[in-house]
């Protein structure tokens, strides 16, 4: 895959959240470890094998309300800690591919700037209407 180059990369890796395994980031931009970095995405690409590792995470469990009670497990949630540079390598496809990537007008879920109000209220207006005719839903 020739269109991985330095600054696709470079900027794939800047797009990352801030804040988020940022020693390995910092590394990473240097632009030997970007050259390497592209030569491990297009070998990826090419090759069609994804190292076992980058699919592997670490599971921390995280307080939701840290003046409740630390003995119940609903007072936790969990958040998985993925290898940065598989999240390079996503946010590479996602970049090369966003045309391939597109939804239908009609899909309300995982849109960016659209809310479930909008999908909640046309099928409760579907169930009402149906409904006020007699007819089951």
């Amino acid at each position: 895959m020739s269109r991985i180059d330095v600054a696709l990369v470079d900027k794939c890796i800047r797009d990352l959240k801030t804040g988020k395994a940022m020693a390995l980031i910092t590394l990473v931009l240097s632009t030997c470890s970007l050259l390497i970095l592209r030569m491990l995405l297009q070998l990826i690409f090419r090759h069609g094998y994804v190292p076992e590792g980058f699919g592997l995470g670490l599971t921390i469990p995280l307080v939701k309300d840290k003046a409740g009670n630390l003995n119940d497990s609903d007072n936790y949630r969990a958040i998985t800690v993925g290898p940065v540079i598989a999240k390079v390598m996503e946010n590479v496809i996602i970049k090369l591919r966003q045309h391939n990537l597109c939804t239908d007008d009609l899909q309300f879920g995982f849109k960016q700037g659209l809310i479930c109000t909008n999908p909640v209220f046309l099928c409760r207006s579907t169930i009402d209407h149906v409904t006020h005719r007699g007819r089951n839903v």
